[in-house]
């Protein structure tokens, strides 16, 4: 009989090769599907064919998570592959018969021969148990100890099916295999899945991934989708289950979602948005760019050339709009809620707007809304500098896409990105930075731009540029923004350093937080041209321990980018073993050289 494991893989090098070894001394035969990774995951893959792996296939990546279009490839492959059963697998996954003495060859065999069709597993999800517990580069097969049973629905992994032509994978995410005439094996097999290895290895994973707008219709991934690092939370081990290797598996306690990755959805979806939704006017209004990005990406750089349009206006940041959805009420309470939660926030003084002009526009608004009161605030901006057309600049809103857009149907994203290894540089010495260490910035980076990108597949109208094209190319650039919002492209755009100091100096004191003067001290390099020496510092001004940290979290993200990357996470045994001998000569090398030098100092002595 042949057996053969469907396996889609994208960047998962710490697990193909335990996966595949595995996979090999239990008879199974794999086609292994390369999703386009960017690490070392094929080149381990490819010497295991002829062993386990009898043919590979690549599936393009087209910047999104896209689980549909996987599973549609996999029913493509089981139909044209010659085997007897399939299994639908992952890399981070060890799937074993129920007893201990067979192979799962052995037992598909004794199933088959029963009559049945279908297999479930039993899920068993191993995790470390603290923050510090790492697994990298180790046998995580022998060293992990503790689980939970995973079941959010009955055979909710019945992803082992025999021959079948007309089986439908995708309709259930992968978890449930559907075909006419379903026998399903009684008898549960065992999944040993092993979902994360450390913190940095969860965030890494789920940090950079972006699902794709099917999945996000479908509601596939669950809390990951809204994967927030802070809330990353490992169980303690007394909430677990200890391993021992009995395969008395403990099922007593069902845990039906993942809730050491967070299940808060509040920020990205607020509740109230389809009310918001239903009181927007369908008015055309001409494209406003909002500019976001993470802190340090050149978002005031962007803002700024903008800002010297003769037709375009961008106030400094306003951190108000996501308030704005929490306001609730009649309409003139709104009105009024309106009016004070702007007049009385912390950035209010920076846009020298009076408070009774304010009030005064508000109260012309028939019917009231929030999305009027956005659009009169911004005109009377604007009206400062008697220009047409304004913009936003507000580099947290790449969290709240969602919210903006609904609020302000004509907005037109701008997301500017930078390599993050130069964004940790610049921002770990400032009041705002997440911290001063560089695991911490690489997940701060990971996560606003997977924010931005993923919640971008929801809004039809977003632009991502690179800080680094911008400074090398400004009028490029430039250009395709402009085209981007429905904008003349202006030369005067280049000469935004001219006027840069005295739109800056709109900045008022941080509360308890920062003076004026040391947040302009912060933006002194935007009131000079574009400077190409602030491109790729990391390279001379990051060690390489901090480069490994970073782009152990932030690899997949930095390459999917375009961005190189100089260390893997991985190290196999060859390597350490090599390494080691060569550590071992470098002894040996400098006892010989400590003995020659002794010999002739006693030579010279004897002189």
């Amino acid at each position: 009989m042949r057996v053969v494991a469907l396996l889609t893989v994208r960047n998962e090098e710490l697990f193909i090769a335990k996966c595949l070894e595995h996979l090999h001394a239990q008879g199974i035969e794999v086609c292994l599907i390369d999703n386009g990774s960017t690490d070392r995951t094929l080149e381990i893959a490819t010497r295991f064919l002829g062993r386990s792996i009898f043919r590979i296939e690549h599936l393009p990546f087209n910047g999104t998570r896209e689980l549909q279009l996987s599973l549609l490839n996999e029913e493509r492959l089981a139909r044209e592959i010659e085997a007897d059963w399939f299994i639908h697998h992952d890399a981070d996954e060890i799937r074993q018969a129920p007893a201990p003495h067979e192979t799962l060859l052995e037992a598909i065999q004794a199933v088959d021969h029963q009559g049945y069709n279908a297999i479930n597993f039993d899920e068993f999800v191993f995790l470390p148990t603290s923050d510090d517990e790492s697994f990298v580069n180790k046998d995580y097969v022998q060293e992990m100890q503790h689980y939970y049973f995973f079941q959010p629905k009955p055979l909710h992994r019945l992803n082992a099916w025999k021959k079948n032509d007309s089986i439908d994978l995708h309709s259930q995410g992968g978890h449930q295999v559907q075909f006419s005439g379903q026998k399903i094996y009684p008898n549960s097999f065992v999944l040993r899945h092993y979902i994360a290895l450390s913190r940095s290895h969860a965030i890494a994973k789920y940090g950079s991934r972006i699902f794709s707008k099917d999945n996000l219709s479908k509601g596939w991934g669950g809390s990951r989708v809204t994967f927030v690092p802070s809330q990353l939370n490992f169980p303690n081990r007394d909430q677990l289950k200890q391993f021992n290797n009995n395969y008395a598996w403990d099922k007593s306690d069902v845990w039906t979602v993942h809730t050491f990755i967070g299940t808060s959805r509040d920020s990205y979806y607020p509740q109230n948005l389809t009310l918001w939704q239903n009181k927007v006017k369908s008015e055309n209004y001409p494209p406003m760019p909002i500019i976001i990005g993470a802190g340090r990406s050149g978002t005031t750089l962007l803002r700024l050339m903008l800002d010297a349009h003769p037709d375009l206006t961008i106030p400094s940041e306003t951190h108000f709009i996501p308030e704005l959805t929490q306001l609730e009420g009649a309409e003139e309470a709104i009105r009024e809620q309106f009016y004070n939660l702007l007049i009385h926030h912390p950035r209010w003084a920076e846009f020298h707007i009076a408070a009774k002009d304010l009030k005064e526009e508000s109260d012309k608004i028939q019917p009231f809304t929030i999305s009027e009161g956005l659009r009169a605030f911004y005109r009377l901006y604007a009206a400062r500098f008697k220009k047409q057309r304004w913009g936003e600049k507000t580099p947290s809103y790449g969290r709240h896409l969602l919210t903006v857009k609904t609020l302000l149907p004509e907005a037109h994203f701008i997301h500017i990105i930078r390599d993050g290894r130069d964004v940790a540089l610049s921002l770990k010495s400032l009041w705002f930075s997440p911290g001063q260490d560089i695991e911490t910035l690489a997940v701060d980076w990971v996560w606003k731009v997977r924010e931005a990108k993923q919640q971008a597949q929801l809004c039809p109208h977003y632009l991502e540029i690179h800080y680094e094209n911008l400074v090398t190319d400004p009028v490029s650039t430039l250009k395709q923004i402009c085209e981007f919002i429905n904008l003349p492209y202006k030369a005067e755009m280049l000469e935004y350093h001219k006027t840069a100091l005295n739109r800056l100096n709109e900045f008022s004191d941080h509360p308890a937080l920062i003076s004026k003067e040391e947040r302009l001290a912060i933006f002194q390099n935007t009131t000079k041209p574009p400077d190409t020496s602030r491109i790729e510092r990391w390279k001379t001004e990051m060690c390489l321990e901090d480069r490994k940290k970073f782009e152990q979290i932030a690899g997949t993200m930095l390459r999917d980018l375009g961005y190189s990357t100089e260390s893997s996470l991985i190290i196999e045994p060859e390597q350490q073993n090599a390494f080691l001998s060569s550590l071992q000569q470098v002894k040996q090398n400098l006892l010989n050289s400590q003995a020659w030098l002794q010999n002739i100092s006693a030579e010279l002595q004897g002189l």
